[in-house]
């Protein structure tokens, strides 16, 4: 399955496949676990959304369309089974350290941390064990109330804006 192609014309069954791994998955999880989450006391879930289902990246349609459909699928799902007692929410990690982060950075963190940083306000890559912590966070008592809802964990990616780290402005003058 082919992730990326400029202007996003992409064939048919990349967009099955990318939709049936990034959102049916998670569907079809949710509905098998269901009714093992009715018997738990606190049950939560949480989905995988990502930092690209909110910014435009060119060449990329499939990841971003299906991860923006996530974020929006843990909305219907919270409201859906809160009268279970079951949260649902998600969490979209920034540029995370990862399999894929390290075959193309050819296994090199200092390299993917240089590439991360402008597009960070922390200036690096995420560790997975990062992102592990506020998804134990939501499945804990601690976020008893919290349902619904999609929790950025990108080193401040979402905040920061088209500028990134460097003002655009003065480089008119340059």
């Amino acid at each position: 399955m082919q992730l990326y192609r400029r202007g996003g014309g992409l064939p048919r069954d990349d967009w099955h496949k990318a939709l049936d791994i990034n959102l049916v998955s998670a569907v079809m999880a949710a509905k098998f676990a269901r009714p093992w989450l009715n018997a738990s006391e606190g049950a939560a879930v949480v989905n995988f959304t990502s930092i690209s289902a909110q910014a435009a990246q060119t060449g990329r349609w499939i990841y971003p369309a299906s991860k923006a459909a996530m974020k929006h699928l843990t909305r219907s799902m919270a409201l859906d089974f809160a009268p279970d007692g079951i949260r649902v929410n998600s969490v979209s990690p920034g540029w995370t350290w990862s399999r894929v982060i390290g075959e193309v950075s050819g296994g090199n963190r200092e390299k993917a941390d240089r590439v991360a940083a402008p597009f960070h306000m922390l200036g690096r890559l995420g560790n997975p064990q990062e992102v592990a912590e506020v998804v134990l966070f939501l499945c804990s008592s601690k976020a008893s109330f919290v349902t619904g809802a999609d929790y950025a964990v990108d080193g401040g990616y979402s905040a920061l804006g088209p500028e990134q780290q460097e003002p655009a402005i003065p480089k008119l003058a340059e």
